[in-house]
């Protein structure tokens, strides 16, 4: 009988077995050794991560517990009757419908700056102090008698930007001023910085003519809307999103809008500062 070709199939495999066996067993032992390492490690980070979840989990109930505690009823009581709480001389906290501590509207003598939350984050350790004085009037009904009797004037008349330069074809974007003057508003701080826009000793007139443009615009916006400026920088961010910048007319304009935007940002991120400033002096 005729033995097929296939019959040598089993010394192909046989052989090399024998042969090379050595490095088999070596292969499969290394390969062993990974899958184990592997599935070490996939337990591993398994638990590590239930660990760390389960931390930031009792950080958060740590950060969130002045939210959640006795305090909480008290206070709603408290503002859904009265409105205003008195923190320092110039600053004071006020709600039409009181839903949480961090929620309350921070006004700085008669003129609003931001959430409590916003002026929370400038400084880490205000927060506490202004638990501290809020649970004190809870506890104590300890709590100063001040009378908010401000004068406080915005000037909304026109602005007038100084646009001396000489026309050239470059393109010389300004940058925000620092502030360095002492204001009790975010509107006067902002009008300031829009005044005092600087375009260099040489510019492009088309850039800086519309660039004044988007200028005007957010100043005129804004003098609607002293008390309210977070609707104007809602407003720029909408309109930045879909300003287009191609020619040097447009890229004029929309760099008017940025530089109204980060006017805006300034000039609240410095009466942010100076309230908690004035928070950290009073609340010692």
């Amino acid at each position: 009988m005729k033995r097929s070709g296939l019959g040598f199939l089993p010394f192909i495999i046989i052989i090399p077995l024998f042969l090379f066996g050595g490095v088999f067993r070596i292969l499969f032992s290394v390969i062993a050794i990974l899958l184990v390492i592997a599935i070490i490690v996939y337990f591993a980070r398994i638990i590590i991560s239930a660990i760390t979840d389960r931390k930031q989990g009792n950080d958060s109930s740590s950060f969130d517990f002045h939210e959640t505690n006795d305090i909480d009823e008290p206070l709603k009581s408290y503002f859904n009757n009265n409105g205003l709480f008195p923190l320092t001389e110039n600053i004071y906290l006020k709600t039409n419908a009181y839903k949480s501590v961090t929620e309350l509207d921070v006004y700085y003598r008669n003129n609003y700056v931001s959430k409590l939350s916003e002026l929370l984050e400038v400084n880490g350790e205000t927060y506490d102090k202004v638990y501290d004085k809020l649970n004190d009037y809870v506890t104590n009904k300890n709590i100063r008698n001040i009378s908010y009797e401000f004068n406080d004037t915005f000037n909304t008349s026109q602005i007038n930007i100084s646009s001396n330069f000489d026309n050239a074809g470059m393109l010389n974007k300004p940058e925000v001023m620092d502030i360095n003057k002492d204001y009790n508003n975010v509107f006067d701080a902002y009008r300031d910085i829009l005044e005092n826009v600087s375009y260099g000793e040489a510019n492009n007139k088309d850039y800086v003519d519309n660039h004044i443009k988007a200028i005007n615009k957010y100043y005129e916006f804004a003098s609607n809307h002293v008390n309210d400026l977070e609707v104007v920088e809602q407003a720029l961010g909408n309109e930045i999103e879909n300003a287009p910048s191609a020619n040097v007319e447009q890229k004029g304009y929309y760099d008017g809008l940025f530089y109204c935007l980060k006017a805006l940002r300034k000039a609240k991120t410095y009466m942010l500062e100076k309230c908690s400033k004035e928070l950290n002096n009073d609340l010692r």
